[in-house]
């Protein structure tokens, strides 16, 4: 009994080291403004209503200009910036640091290339390194990037965002289907 419990946690030993934390998911304490910029006089995108979501990456915790950081709004599956005097933190979003990119092949020039499928019947966005790209229900596209590591972050609306991080080879051809998973809490 204790050899296969000591197999167990050295497998979720090695499983809890593949994660990490670059992201918070936080609750909105306030009606909110989501603005365009990091400044009180920034164009309103749209309010937040207390209580909604939003996901701050731990880079974003050097504040901008008056106390505001760039968020990902999850109800609408939008970027902004909001105010960090309004926002409490409720749990770290794990980043899969095991990659979910297959190589499958070469790219038709130095630069990876990494084809991504929607395979789920939402819109989603997915965020490569910080450049956004939207897709529709079953739509692909190829998405041409610098090697080295990238870090994806796919959305959206009233979805928890999944975030990745992976390594991209030079004339190497990627590829990566996205679905959505349900989990019920």
């Amino acid at each position: 009994m204790k050899r296969i419990v000591f197999t167990l946690l050295m497998v979720l030993g090695i499983a809890i080291q593949c994660f990490s934390v670059q992201y918070e998911l936080c609750v909105v304490t306030r009606n909110l403004n989501l603005r365009a910029t990091p400044f009180s006089d920034g164009e309103i995108i749209c309010v937040m209503p207390a209580g909604s979501y939003v996901v701050v990456s731990e880079f974003e915790h050097v504040k901008f200009a008056e106390g505001y950081v760039s968020v990902l709004y999850i109800d609408e599956d939008i970027s902004g910036y909001a105010s960090s005097s309004y926002l409490k933190f409720v749990k770290n979003i794990e980043t899969d640091e095991n990659g979910v990119l297959d190589k499958v092949g070469v790219s038709e020039g130095l630069d990876p290339e990494i084809e991504i499928t929607n395979d789920s019947n939402r819109d989603i966005t997915v965020r490569i390194n910080g450049k956004s790209f939207p897709f529709a229900p079953g739509q692909v596209m190829t998405i041409t990037c610098e090697a080295g590591t990238v870090n994806i972050l796919a959305s959206s609306p009233g979805v928890i965002p999944y975030t990745a991080k992976d390594y991209v080879e030079e004339n190497a051809l990627y590829t990566w289907r996205f679905f959505i998973e349900t989990r019920y809490r």
